[in-house]
């Protein structure tokens, strides 16, 4: 939990949201905004609908998704995020920032939601989309789902190019050896 993941935007944006719909905040992960992102959740009156989990250990991570309907990545900077293709693996709807890293894998309205970074008012309307409509979360996850099948960014199609790069590195160094 640093500046950087946007966290508060997305307390922001769920405390401005004027709908009845049921939801559930997790916020996954430990750092030094923990306390005032706690503080933040009293001052909203949001302390029965946010969960701070602590960090996850990485075997919990599937059965995590498994439970949560969307996950949302609000940060300011990223490479490309783990938790984002996570989610797209696990078929979980995505909202992003748009910012490198999280727009060159979600396409807006195709396989995720994209929001301007910073842009709580755009985000409370991508959550109120998405809570109201369990049909484009389905689209959404199942089009995330296969985002990844056809990057070949699944687990065995990424073991196999490592293994296809390391069996090519091997048979270069056989055949380099001196005579």
């Amino acid at each position: 939990l640093i500046p950087v993941k946007g966290v508060e935007l997305v307390i922001q944006a769920l405390s401005a949201r004027n709908s009845t719909a049921e939801w559930k905040l997790l916020i996954a992960g430990t750092g030094p905004e923990e306390d005032r992102l706690r503080a933040m959740v009293r001052g909203e009156g949001l302390g029965e609908k946010v969960e701070f989990m602590g960090q996850v250990a990485p075997d919990r991570v599937a059965a995590l998704l498994a439970e949560t309907d969307i996950l949302v990545q609000a940060s300011y900077r990223e490479g490309r995020p783990n938790a984002v293709l996570e989610a797209m693996a696990a078929g979980v709807p995505v909202i992003g920032s748009d910012i490198d890293g999280i727009h060159e894998l979600i396409d807006h309205n195709r396989n995720g939601l994209l929001f301007p970074a910073g842009n709580a008012a755009v985000l409370a309307d991508r959550l109120q989309a998405l809570l109201g409509s369990p049909a484009l979360r389905k689209r959404l996850g199942t089009a995330g789902r296969q985002t990844l099948v056809e990057w070949k960014l699944t687990w065995s199609a990424s073991a196999a190019s490592y293994m296809e790069i390391y069996q090519s590195m091997m048979c270069g160094a056989r055949g380099s050896g001196s005579s």
